[in-house]
């Protein structure tokens, strides 16, 4: 209510609380292929949605993908410290409907991965068949640390993969003893492209993996930062560049101004001058 003192309406609601068994467990690297049913939770808006469990170890990196041909697909990583992280696209494929949340595990213990179907698809039919499949894997991936300055990798068979063929590599860096703020700031390489991973939990750029953009990320929080540099296609092998800097960060409160000149103490990862606040 805008009035003062207008209490508003008493209006009832229906509350629909429902407990949900776990579907079973993930091992790394090992698809698993199941249906929808009838017997899954429903969620809002007639969405089903099922929870497998893993067990996680804090500093392991995982991408967690949702593949379906009947439905759009949606997934969420949910963490023993009660984080979580949702998606209904693949940042690395966005012209699909599949799903894919990539993260750095903050804690260790048990997580959770919820599968679902997006909001924008509407309610599911089970009525008619056949139920709508989907296929879910959890993929580990070993890290290497980044050093501000010039990062020099390689696409080879070995590494990591996204979908068929196309290579990807995970570097991880360390959040800033609070109070001391700062900003990471990436350049992709020429043949590939980057995404970043607070230690939050959030990805970045959410339009999907950039090829050209810088990619900042505000880094105000301890934990484990990093980035994903990922080959441009499936034919993609050899060496790549990457240039990272992780520069000073400082705090400003709503309805201040700051007067300055921008220094070269730290410059962006494109190499141009930059101060961050």
């Amino acid at each position: 209510p805008t009035v003062p003192g207008d209490q508003g309406d008493i209006v009832n609601y229906t509350l629909f609380v429902q407990k949900c068994s776990v579907a079973g467990a993930l091992a790394a690297g090992v698809p698993r292929s199941s249906t929808f049913t009838m017997l899954d939770c429903v969620g809002f808006g007639g969405l089903p949605f099922r929870s497998y469990a893993f067990a996680g170890t804090a500093g392991q990196f995982v991408s967690v993908a949702m593949t379906s041909p009947d439905v759009d697909a949606a997934v969420r990583l949910l963490g023993p410290d009660g984080s979580q992280i949702y998606n209904e696209t693949d940042l690395f494929d966005p012209t699909t409907t599949d799903a894919r949340v990539n993260r750095i595990l903050q804690a260790s213990g048990t997580y959770f991965v919820e599968v679902s179907t997006s909001p924008t698809g509407g309610a599911v039919d089970f009525s008619t068949p056949p139920l709508p499949g989907f296929s879910l894997q959890v993929q580990t991936c070993q890290t290497a640390s980044a050093v501000p300055g010039t990062v020099s990798g390689a696409f080879q068979d070995a590494d990591c993969e996204l979908a068929p063929g196309r290579k990807y590599d995970v570097y991880t860096f360390a959040g800033p003893a609070v109070p001391g703020q700062r900003v990471a700031s990436i350049s992709p390489p020429n043949n590939g492209c980057i995404i970043g991973l607070y230690a939050e939990g959030l990805q970045t750029p959410d339009g999907g993996c950039s090829n050209t953009d810088l990619v900042e990320l505000p880094a105000v929080t301890t934990g484990t930062y990093g980035f994903m540099v990922a080959a441009s296609d499936a034919t993609v092998r050899g060496n790549y560049l990457v240039q990272f800097r992780n520069c000073s960060l400082t705090a400003m409160q709503f309805g201040n101004s700051r007067i300055g000149s921008l220094t070269s103490t730290c410059t962006a990862a494109d190499g141009m001058v930059a101060d961050w606040s």
